[in-house]
């Protein structure tokens, strides 16, 4: 049901807008007209007319039918700012290749101006978009008067509701709903257009600027335009020419609506269709002169512009979705949950509005990722040619919360003290690092475990607690750390009690690879995970990455019985870097021989592929002691089980450790260990921060960081660390050169640095 007036006159009353009271005072006779257009020399003729002949509520009721609502301000447009090229100096949509304006109506006495302007806009647009000039189009005027809630009907309306109205619910032909002059209830409309099955609408409007250049703009773009303005006294008679007010009062109750369809730049004037039937003016045509744009008339207050026009016929059927189905979604300033089904002209464009959007709880996001046509989040939509679904695809994310019970007792990540957004079905990693003194106990919340890292994948919201708890005897430090491009969880120093495991995740960066994990300074392989089993020691463990564009080889290690080689499998090394191998023997065996690519390399303990650039196989051989393929000499009583202890005497001011290859040693201060006889042995001086290496005071191991030996009877080897004054460390000149005549066990080169690692014990 339409507005009422009296509910419009009772909101605006103390505006003076259009209100049904008496006609316009200031009418001049048509004498004094004359006499004023002679005295300006204004371009226009004057006669009299039917308005001259009616009774002042018979001419109220033609004039003001446009309202034009208190503190109203014309629309700010920047169409000509964006034109390619210069306008044509005159335009006429009535001869522009055809003619796409169609007859000119009769209002009658019905203040009904708004609703053949906005119509006679909406016949044009669609003769433009089916490109069908000359084609016969009557479309309902009576349909907007009747069933526009929006606006008034014959007591008046506005012309920005009235291209909402078009935009939402349409019009259809003046069969379905013949103009009647007066405000018929919306219920004699057809079945067809009420029940939506017929229509005509647009697809779309803008507010124009109250400009010439931008109504001129305008109407070239779009097609003709309504626009508002103010019927002076003198203007009821005119005849013809250019408009200009001469004399006669502009009442503000006298708004009038009207359709530009062209422009004259010679005669510096629009031409405008009005709804006076044919006998008024130029065969129901004026033209009025540019500056009464800025003059009395405010001529084009209130204008606005079709984007495009379709029908029943003429339309497609789209359906517009949503992935996760029900988001909303903004289509032509149409707020709705999806999916819903449009009927839209083939090529028409539609303008999109989103955001992202949250669950009723909070704990659910949504945000857009992609469309099914291809196009950005706020691309216009296009409809297609013919019927079809645009769907806007989004991404699920929840909420993860975390927290530890106490944060004295240790940390955890990821840190979502706040809440994280974290996509749906993603791989997420929970890791505690317990502070020394302290063990981890378990997950609690929406995670109930007690391995730690722990994963899971993201599939609702969560909340998760790590809980820690004092340590109830020795506990060790496990210092886990990378280098760049990936990361480890846990990281740092995590503390383990003693006896218990502990796990490791290795996690790459996207485009990356893991290349190499070392465990206590000792080659572990690739793997994307490492546990620590009944830990009685302090360790370290520490990952590098590489690129996934740098080639790989892989190197197969075996190992025959009697002993193990590490890493073994298939190791993936990456071009040009180097990879270490070890072979161990059992208790009893010896190294017999190492064997690389099929050929001999001796029985030294170790062999290291350096600028790998092909494939390689590596097989560790063993004997029984004293039964070697060498044909060594006996070691004077060997047999299985005999074993000579290594002891390590830590001197200096500074800190550090040394570990040993094969394990054994892994020590921060003076300490010893049995190996076998026969044992090839490496070790490894780490320096501590603010510490230096200072040199092995044994035999010939020298001042390089790694001292190689073979277990032949028990020795005691001094290792010193310094403080160091700042970040470099000198060389003391004063220290003797490593002894040239040590011999390194083939395909081993001694390191001369220290690890980026550290090995911590309580």
């Amino acid at each position: 049901m339409k507005r009422t007036l009296a509910w419009f006159a009772a909101a605006v009353v103390t505006a003076q807008s259009f209100a049904a009271q008496a006609a316009p005072a200031g009418v001049p006779t048509l004498d004094e007209v004359r006499q004023a257009i002679a005295k300006k020399g204004a371009r226009w003729t004057a006669a009299d007319t039917r308005f001259s002949k009616m009774t002042p509520e018979e001419r109220r009721r033609y004039i003001g039918g446009l309202i034009i609502p208190p503190g109203f301000r014309p629309y700010s447009s920047n169409l000509a700012a964006a034109l390619p090229a210069p306008l044509p100096s005159k335009f006429d949509w009535r001869s522009n290749n055809g003619n796409y304006v169609t007859s000119v109506k009769n209002q009658a006495y019905c203040g009904g101006c708004w609703a053949f302007a906005s119509v006679g806009a909406l016949e044009s647009r669609y003769l433009i978009d089916t490109s069908s000039p000359g084609a016969r189009v009557d479309f309902s005027e009576q349909i907007l008067i009747s069933c526009d809630s929006g606006n008034y009907g014959c007591d008046g309306g506005m012309l920005d509701e009235a291209a909402s109205f078009l935009q939402n619910q349409g019009t259809y032909t003046e069969a379905c709903f013949e103009f009647q002059g007066s405000d018929s209830s919306c219920s004699y409309a057809c079945s067809e257009w009420s029940s939506g099955q017929g229509f005509f609408k647009i697809g779309g409007w803008i507010g124009v600027s109250q400009d010439v250049d931008e109504i001129k703009t305008a109407v070239h773009t779009y097609g003709p335009i309504p626009v508002g303005m103010i019927v002076c006294g003198d203007m009821e008679y005119y005849d013809g020419g250019v408009y200009s007010h001469t004399s006669g009062s502009c009442p503000s109750d006298a708004g009038h609506a009207v359709l530009v369809v062209g422009w004259n730049d010679t005669d510096g004037a629009f031409i405008v269709k009005n709804s006076f039937d044919t006998w008024w003016g130029e065969s129901g045509h004026f033209r009025i002169a540019y500056n009464e744009v800025y003059g009395d008339s405010v001529f084009g207050n209130m204008a606005v512009a079709y984007t495009s026009a379709f029908g029943t016929d003429d339309t497609v059927r789209v359906t517009v979705a949503t992935q996760p189905t029900g988001l909303e979604l903004t289509i032509d300033g149409e707020t709705f949950a999806a999916p819903k089904t449009f009927s839209w002209f083939p090529g028409s464009e539609h303008q999109v509005a989103l955001q992202g959007q949250k669950s009723a709880d909070g704990k659910t996001m949504f945000n857009f990722e992609k469309r099914s046509d291809g196009k950005g989040a706020f691309d216009a939509l296009v409809a297609p040619s013919a019927d079809g679904t645009v769907t806007f695809y989004f991404i699920t994310q929840y909420q993860l919360m975390t927290a530890v019970n106490d944060q004295k007792m240790g940390t955890m990540k990821p840190v979502c003290w706040n809440g994280c957004w974290i996509d749906k079905g993603e791989s997420v990693t929970l890791s505690a690092t317990p502070a020394q003194g302290y063990v981890f106990a378990n997950w609690t919340g929406d995670v109930s475990a007690s391995d730690n890292p722990h994963q899971f994948a993201m599939g609702k919201p969560m909340s998760v607690k790590a809980n820690f708890k004092v340590s109830q005897g020795k506990n060790f430090a496990i210092t886990a750390g990378t280098g760049s491009s990936g990361l480890i969880e846990p990281s740092g120093q995590v503390w383990v009690a003693e006896h218990a495991s502990q796990s490791f995740t290795i996690t790459p960066d996207t485009g990356f690879r893991i290349s190499a994990v070392e465990v206590d300074g000792v080659s572990a392989g690739t793997p994307a995970a490492y546990t620590f089993k009944d830990v009685t020691a302090n360790h370290t463990i520490y990952a590098t990455f590489v690129s996934n564009a740098q080639p790989t080889f892989t190197i197969t290690a075996t190992a025959g019985a009697g002993g193990a080689i590490s890493p073994s499998g298939s190791v993936k090394v990456a071009k040009g870097a180097s990879q270490k191998f070890v072979a161990t023997p059992k208790t009893g065996y010896a190294v017999d021989d190492i064997v690389v690519d099929g050929a001999s390399k001796g029985s030294a303990a170790s062999y290291t592929f350096t600028n790998v650039t092909a494939d390689h196989t590596i097989e560790a051989r063993f004997a029984v002691k004293g039964s070697q393929t060498d044909g060594g000499a006996d070691d004077g009583g060997d047999t299985p089980g005999n074993e000579a202890i290594v002891s390590l005497t830590f001197t200096g001011d500074g800190d550090g450790t040394v570990t040993s290859d094969p394990a054994g040693l892994s020590c921060t201060k003076t300490c010893g260990h049995a190996f076998p006889l026969g044992t090839d042995l490496e070790l490894t001086a780490r320096p501590a921060a603010g510490s230096a290496f200072g040199g092995w005071h044994w035999g010939h191991c020298g001042r390089g960081t790694i001292c190689s030996l073979t277990v032949d009877t028990g020795k005691n080897i001094i290792v010193e660390f310094k403080k160091t004054a700042g970040e470099n460390e000198e060389e003391d000149p004063t220290e003797p050169d490593p002894d040239p005549s040590a011999e390194t066990p083939a395909g081993d080169t001694p390191a001369s640095g220290g690890c980026a690692c550290s090995t911590l014990s309580l």
